[in-house]
């Protein structure tokens, strides 16, 4: 860290400003919980940009790993007492729910830009034991954040992807993808070759199956066809997967599928009736009863409440209304 920031920003951050949040472009004396919604509204393969003045503190903490770039500027990733400068051009990997923060030098102004990732709106991407990998082991390893540098080739593709003028296609995200998982791919087979070793064989051979299945066809996956598969009565099939997921078949089964109903709700022009189908469930009452019970409002208010969120940009000053209960998904 720079001598003059070492000085003042850094004990600046450690003392006085220890749990305390700036929003860019928010006036100081805004309320905190205003400055806290408005930074963690990322939307997952967007890109975002912001600018910090200098001594400003940005708190990346969100639902989603986030892959921010210092285009221009000095700043530092700050958790507790870590701090690491971000080089020019280099890639801060953030985890979910992070404690980092971005902290400009108080020599000046710096912007930095990026993508975000929430993996649970990967379903056919990743596996379902990929993804409890990646809640359970990747995300603590690579916490509180990853300095990846301007030479690494997530660095050299997102100078790309990030730059306004150049417009986000499909094959554009879908390299950012490719670049992502490239740098998360070594976690990620450590704790799959740890979670095989030493297993019994019915469990390594449930991992095995599980983790070969994209997590849409496992939504419409039955504990018969399961047991079937490990040659086992359904009642050991059930247990041997809580053992492995840590929950039962039957409760993650139905949180795939209200998982799958809340991406299919998202478009205006189903009706709620073929959500419920397409979904799984096997009636309407059925479908309304265990999303009320999972997320607190039925269907047609969770739409409503989506589809506001999805309006036009609110002017600055104005308060946003509360995320939905399904983006804790």
């Amino acid at each position: 860290m720079r001598r003059i920031d070492l000085l003042v920003a850094g004990s600046r951050y450690s003392r006085e400003n220890q749990g305390r949040v700036t929003n860019p472009g928010v006036a100081v004396g805004r309320p905190k919980d205003f400055a806290l919604s408005q930074m963690n509204e990322f939307e997952h393969m967007s890109r975002f940009e912001r600018r910090l003045c200098g001594g400003q503190e940005w708190p990346l903490s969100s639902r989603h790993w986030l892959a921010l770039q210092l285009f221009e500027g000095i700043a530092y990733a700050c958790s507790g007492e870590t701090r690491e400068e971000v080089p020019a051009g280099g890639v801060a990997l953030i985890p979910p729910d992070s404690s980092a923060v971005l902290l400009a030098s108080l020599l000046g102004p710096a912007t930095a830009r990026g993508m975000a990732v929430r993996l649970s709106s990967l379903t056919g991407f990743i596996t379902a034991i990929e993804r409890q990998c990646f809640e359970t082991d990747v995300a603590p390893r690579c916490a509180p954040f990853l300095i990846l540098p301007p030479t690494h080739s997530l660095g050299l593709l997102m100078a790309a992807l990030c730059d306004p003028k150049h417009p986000l296609g499909l094959p554009d995200r879908l390299g950012f993808l490719h670049g992502f998982s490239e740098v998360l791919a070594p976690y990620l087979a450590e704790a799959l070759a740890k979670g095989d070793t030493g297993r019994p064989d019915a469990v390594a051979r449930l991992r095995q199956f599980v983790n070969q299945m994209p997590e849409s066809e496992l939504a419409d996956l039955s504990l018969a066809r399961l047991a079937e598969h490990l040659n086992c009565c359904e009642r050991h099939a059930s247990r041997l997967f809580h053992e492995l997921c840590g929950r039962s078949f039957r409760a993650h089964i139905s949180e795939l599928r209200l998982k799958k109903a809340c991406s299919l709700l998202a478009n205006p022009k189903l009706k709620i009736i073929d959500v419920a189908i397409e979904s799984g469930h096997s009636s309407l009452a059925f479908f309304n009863f265990h999303f009320k019970k999972r997320f607190g409002v039925p269907p047609t208010q969770w739409r409503h409440r989506h589809t506001e969120r999805q309006g036009p940009p609110r002017r600055a000053g104005v308060a946003p209304r509360t995320p939905s209960p399904a983006l804790a998904l």
